[in-house]
């Protein structure tokens, strides 16, 4: 989705435990609420004149409990195509993977997006395409449990090199925190407080890279 929108997923505030395979009631209790969120979107995506496949689909997930890749990317595709139909510009990276979770990148022409905004929440503005056909389907999508627990999943291989980096550079932490507390303990560090030379998060993705 193109960045220049308000960011749309919050998956940090998510806790998950750090034994593998093994949830605590604080990250059960959160997992409930990603659940109740989705069942909330129906009635918002009523309101916001969301397309009626859009409407069915939140529909089914508020009962199953998820949005498959496939039903999420084919609300996507419905998007880009109104918007190509509509004569605005669309480039769709297809899919991608980032910590565990399948999403679809593409960005809209500022032009498209100027065209015929929307809002479907307070204000964000997107194209009404978007609005219309995607919207609702890829906040549910990407706040799903389990959209939700497999970055977490993810992040755990990187505890050990998390951990290091940050003690390298005299960041103070147990190193039995939990992931979303150390991910926030190392962006804070370097982009807020200044105590860090590096992105801990971002520098064990870098060297797994280099490898």
């Amino acid at each position: 989705m193109n960045l220049r929108m308000r960011a749309l997923v919050a998956t940090t505030t998510v806790v998950v435990a750090t034994s593998a395979g093994c949830q605590s009631d604080e990250s059960s209790g959160a997992i409930d609420e990603q659940d109740g969120l989705i069942a909330s979107m129906v009635e918002d995506a009523e309101a916001a004149n969301a397309s009626p496949e859009q409407i069915a689909i939140l529909a089914e997930a508020a009962e199953i409990g998820e949005v498959s890749f496939q039903v999420y990317s084919d609300a996507v595709d419905r998007a880009l195509r109104c918007i190509r139909e509509a004569g605005g510009r669309v480039e769709d990276n297809g899919t991608t993977e980032s910590a565990g979770v399948r999403k679809r990148s593409y960005f809209v022409g500022v032009e498209a997006e100027e065209a015929d905004p929307a809002e479907p929440l307070p204000g964000m503005s997107v194209h009404r395409c978007i609005a219309e056909h995607s919207f609702w389907v890829e906040v549910a999508y990407q706040n799903q449990p389990s959209s939700v627990v497999a970055p977490e999943a993810a992040w755990e291989q990187h505890r050990d090199a998390i951990v290091a980096c940050l003690r390298d550079q005299g960041i103070d932490v147990a190193g039995d925190e939990r992931m979303s507390e150390l991910r926030r303990t190392a962006v804070e560090a370097y982009n807020i407080h200044g105590e860090a030379d590096e992105d801990c998060t971002a520098a064990v993705f870098a060297e797994e890279d280099a490898g």
